[in-house]
């Protein structure tokens, strides 16, 4: 399967909007958008060690439609992470907080949406058994199954292709009147187009569609083609309209820190962490658990063990620089997170150190002004 090729596949799909349609072009929505279909429906499969508590009724999220419902919570990360820009610095590069984000919680669906759906077909594309995961064992057909529907019914002699073709015939010259009329006139011939195709190949027989796949194909292109892209495009527009209506003005200045809020997060720093040393040691030793989980060389599992206890040791001291407001920890617990990238939802940490609001804490003077009153 495909993994630096979804991000091939996402770029392939974004740079020519980025050339031709530069005035509604979104910088965030588009690295929304490759990294969902990158990571997308891999990221659940991340979290294989939760599976054994769910024997009894488990989903694998890896599959289109149970991915549906594990994008609710990425929305909600990536919505987050919309509220931050990647700019240089004058030594390197640094995250930026722009004070509002550029996604709401729906937006930010559509995109996890979109690229996951897209991720889903260059996974097919990409296996040597074509299979397109929709649902475990309940719907998970082959480009061949796809192939196979309508074959074989009804009529099929060439005069009933004739009259396909004649049909064509007005299609195709409509379709130099279509495209003048409103969006709701281009939706209602897609409409009609599809129709013809499904009643006619269903109803009269597929000689009716020249003994073609054309009803594997409107399912294809419908799923894979249609839906992602309107869905990366609404997003895009709905994004532009919202700027240049200025529906959701922009902050000019920092909030006040919240202590609690602060401390809180210090806390889940030394927790995942602590986490991801358990997992390392687990690894290290190579307990049952995790060694059925993946499928690795003994040697992988000992480098693995290695790095998660080398990290998560990191992290949990860096977690109690955090506490101590040592500028020194935050740069590391952002720079440690960031190998959990995997794993999503971790990488909010980096985003909330990289708050205007937050990286106060760690300036001198702000140390010594910042009371118990900040809440």
């Amino acid at each position: 399967m495909a993994f630096f090729g979804h991000f091939v596949v996402g770029l392939s799909i974004i740079i020519p909007l980025y050339f031709f349609n530069r005035e509604k072009f979104n910088h965030k929505v588009a690295a929304i958008f490759i990294i969902s279909n990158w990571i997308g429906p891999d990221s659940a499969q991340a979290y294989f060690f939760l599976k054994w508590d769910f024997q009894t009724f488990e989903w694998d999220f890896h599959y289109l439609l149970p991915f549906a419902i594990w994008g609710v919570l990425l929305a909600f990360f990536f919505s987050y992470m919309s509220r931050f820009s990647v700019v240089r610095s004058e030594k390197f590069f640094r995250i930026q907080d722009d004070l509002k984000k550029t996604l709401d919680w729906k937006n930010a669906y559509f995109l996890v949406l979109s690229g996951g759906i897209i991720h889903t077909i260059t996974d097919t594309l990409t296996r040597n058994n074509l299979k397109i995961k929709f649902f475990e064992t309940f719907f998970e057909p082959t480009l061949f199954d796809v192939q196979s529907w309508g074959a074989d019914l009804g009529i099929q002699g060439k005069e009933v292709q004739l009259i396909a073709y004649l049909i064509m015939i007005i299609l195709t010259f409509l379709l130099l009147f279509i495209f003048h009329q409103k969006p709701r006139d281009v939706i209602v011939y897609f409409v009609s187009l599809i129709s013809i195709i499904l009643i006619g190949g269903l109803a009269i027989g597929d000689g009716f569609l020249g003994g073609e796949y054309d009803i594997g194909t409107v399912f294809f292109s419908l799923i894979f083609i249609f839906t992602p892209l309107m869905l990366l495009m609404y997003v895009f527009n709905d994004v532009n309209k919202q700027s240049s209506e200025v529906l959701i003005e922009k902050q000019t200045e920092v909030s006040k820190p919240n202590v609690r809020k602060f401390y809180i997060v210090s806390g889940i720093v030394i927790v995942v962490t602590g986490l991801v040393l358990t997992l390392g040691v687990l690894s290290f030793l190579k307990v049952d658990l995790i060694v059925d989980s993946l499928n690795f060389d003994e040697i992988v599992f000992s480098i693995l063990g290695i790095s998660l206890i080398i990290i998560g040791s990191l992290g949990i001291l860096s977690g109690i620089g955090l506490i101590l407001k040592i500028n020194a920890a935050r740069y590391v617990t952002m720079v440690l997170f960031s190998f959990l990238l995997i794993f999503v939802f971790p990488l909010a940490i980096i985003f909330y150190l990289a708050q205007n609001n937050v990286k106060i804490f760690f300036t001198k003077e702000d140390k010594k002004k910042i009371g118990e009153e900040v809440v």
